[in-house]
């Protein structure tokens, strides 16, 4: 694995220092390996406080055959803003205020001079806006339709994963290792890469490299469960597919 040079190490730690809202985006294709690494990204941000969205999110038979090692966690809440524009050359605005049952938020508009009608008022609606982002792939896949209602931040606070010769997992083991070394103590995160990289080296028919090897390694000495994760590949793969672990 290609270790990240002092500009990338900075850039990712002043992303996290400075983002309350995270995105992380892939291909709805994206290899099950790809979702169980971006899974532990979202574990570690939401453990560090932040706000995460996923598109696509992962599916009901991801779940179900992973339940054993994802965290209970879902999509946060992303805020969409909505802006009301009263002309103030025609009205002399008094006060505004609101009140709440349990149908109706009502805005009361006091004008001096003139009532405001619902002719006059402008809507403006603000696409929710995302602090920073992590893409599992390529550029293309900014133009999903969900992720294009979105404001995206600036080129410099969208991160690539593009595996090259190496794995989602060891990219965002080492981006996780950047944001916090103590979300390693965190077995949900340990487990979910572990399993990424062991997922990895059976689609790709591949013995792990000594880089690999030793992350793998690191994740078992920090809590990830091998007999849980070996039952959970057992159960799905057949015999000629299984990990040597």
């Amino acid at each position: 694995m290609k270790t990240m040079d002092g500009e990338q190490v900075n850039r990712i730690k002043e992303m996290a220092e400075q983002s309350n809202s995270f995105g992380l985006f892939s291909s709805k294709d994206a290899h099950e390996h790809d979702f169980l690494a971006r899974e532990a990204l979202r574990a570690a941000l939401q453990d560090e406080g932040k706000t995460v969205i996923q598109i696509p999110e992962i599916s009901e038979e991801f779940k179900n055959k992973w339940s054993t090692i994802l965290p209970l966690s879902k999509n946060d809440a992303i805020y969409r803003s909505t802006l009301i524009r009263i002309p103030k050359n025609r009205f002399k605005i008094k006060e505004i205020s609101y009140k709440e049952d349990d149908i109706f938020l009502t805005l009361h508009i006091k004008s001096e001079n003139e009532p405001v009608t619902a002719e006059d008022i402008f809507f403006e609606t603000i696409p929710a806006q995302i602090d920073a982002v992590f893409c599992f792939g390529e550029s293309k896949f900014l133009q999903n339709k969900g992720i294009a209602k979105m404001q995206m931040p600036s080129a410099e606070k969208i991160i690539f994963i593009n595996k090259n010769k190496e794995g989602a997992a060891e990219k965002i083991y080492e981006i996780i290792g950047i944001i916090n070394k103590e979300l390693f103590l965190k077995k949900e995160i340990t487990n979910l890469l572990y399993a990424s990289l062991v997922l990895e080296r059976i689609a790709l028919y591949r013995q792990s490299q000594e880089k690999t090897a030793k992350i793998e390694q690191d994740l078992l000495r920090a809590g990830a469960d091998k007999k849980i994760i070996s039952e959970i590949l057992t159960d799905f793969l057949p015999l000629d597919r299984l990990p040597v672990f």
